[in-house]
């Protein structure tokens, strides 16, 4: 699918940098830089949210350069600030081929859903790609864009390989926003008997990285003057996305089976071929993902509740 919509030895601009602690958006980062190689693209210029330049995107566009925006779950109203900067990027350059990387896509407010289509639909060649069924059809029934399915970005990263012992029997990555349903991940330790387990959520940076972000900091005024397109700034955020992505993965290894409702967690657990259970979050993102691309995969168990998951970890213990 990408490969007919993105031409090999192409320019692009990726627009949309996950400046964040959270390690999914870094593992679609990761996923969206490999693919680019994998295919001799040349980024011309990239940014996140915050230090978006019109002006100077402008300067690098040639007749052919793609925008391209970085993938995702933000596509919405559940994180209002990104999807307010893709609207922006949206009328800012309306008649520039735009391809919005794999989204889940929610909207609770017709108001917002509203004034989206409007932008979305002035645009000139705006193509959204979709992670999950539900977010296919919203698009099809509310915006005149294209769009097509199109499994997520950190599938493009290899295979991670395994780097260390469990620790426990399970571990535990439960969401601590918004996106959570319920509080399954405060119930499930009173509801574990028998067996070892740590909960956690990964947000929580680690030394290294906050002195990249403190470099980042510190080089602006550099940048400036010398790395307008942020190219450089590219390679140290591809730099802090490997160690958040080493976080999790050193995470996920903590459990001979995790247990978890963030959708990279997944991707994360299928990449190191870690057996592990899935419990739905807010929106649904998680459960349409998975019917759409991972029900196949042996070692994982989608569960509805704390008890369908005690009940599994007992099932995938047998196939350790």
């Amino acid at each position: 699918m990408l490969d007919n919509l993105i031409p090999a030895h192409g320019n692009v601009v990726l627009l949309d940098y996950p400046n964040n602690p959270n390690v999914g958006d870094s593992l679609i980062w990761l996923g969206e830089i490999a693919y680019l190689k994998s295919r001799y693209i040349n980024i011309q210029y990239v940014c996140d949210s915050k230090n978006y330049n019109a002006q100077q995107l402008r300067k690098v566009l040639d007749a052919d350069t793609i925008i391209l925006v970085h993938g995702g779950g933000n596509f919405g109203t559940l994180w209002p600030e990104e999807q307010a900067f893709r609207e922006k990027v949206l009328l800012d350059f309306a008649s520039t081929p735009c391809i919005q990387l794999p989204q889940s896509i929610y909207f609770d407010d017709d108001e917002a859903l509203n004034r989206a289509a409007k932008i979305i639909d002035a645009h000139s060649d705006y193509t959204i790609l979709t992670r999950d069924k539900a977010s296919y059809e919203l698009v099809q029934k509310s915006f005149k864009s294209k769009v097509f399915m199109c499994p997520d970005m950190a599938f493009f990263m290899k295979p991670q390989t395994m780097s260390k012992e469990s620790t426990y029997d399970c571990f535990v990555l439960a969401r601590n926003d918004h996106e959570r349903s319920h509080d399954w991940a405060v119930i499930l330790p009173f509801k574990i008997h028998g067996i070892s387990y740590q909960v956690r959520d990964w947000l929580n940076t680690n030394a290294i990285e906050k002195v990249i972000y403190k470099i980042e900091k510190h080089s602006l005024i550099f940048r400036r003057v010398f790395d307008k397109n942020n190219l450089v700034l590219m390679w140290l955020w591809n730099q802090l996305a490997k160690f958040r992505r080493n976080r999790g993965a050193a995470l996920m290894q903590c459990g001979k089976i995790v247990i978890t409702d963030r959708l990279h967690a997944h991707i994360l657990c299928l990449l190191l071929d870690i057996p592990h259970i899935v419990i739905d979050n807010a929106n649904k993102k998680i459960s349409g993902f998975y019917q759409a691309w991972t029900k196949s995969y042996t070692k994982v168990r989608f569960v509805k509740d704390t008890d369908s998951a005690l009940n599994e970890i007992t099932k995938l213990k047998n196939i350790i």
